[in-house]
């Protein structure tokens, strides 16, 4: 998609950071990033799992909002995140946005 806007067969394209990042190194100064204060959308992973392993899923449901809690998740993204605000940070109820 991005590649439509820099050969002008498109006027905008929606992606990733990264994405954008990884075009732009190659074609410099051929896109623009427009910057909002709230992201566009945003779109959920889902953990996938056998159809009818209820308890299963709820486990892991369980486990993934205690690492949200902890603060572990918002680590691992810090770790991995290459382009600083890529990836935004899951939010709790009690913590100051």
């Amino acid at each position: 998609m991005l590649l439509d806007v820099i050969s002008k067969k498109a006027d905008v394209a929606f992606t990733d950071l990264s994405m954008l990042h990884r075009v732009e190194h190659n074609n410099s100064g051929k896109t623009k990033q427009v910057r909002l204060d709230y992201p566009l959308q945003v779109f959920g992973t889902p953990i996938w799992v056998r159809k009818g392993a209820v308890k299963l899923k709820n486990s892991l449901d369980v486990a993934t909002q205690q690492l949200i809690n902890d603060g572990s998740i918002a680590k691992i993204l810090a770790k991995h995140e290459k382009i600083k605000g890529a990836f935004l940070r899951p939010h709790t109820a009690y913590q100051p946005q």
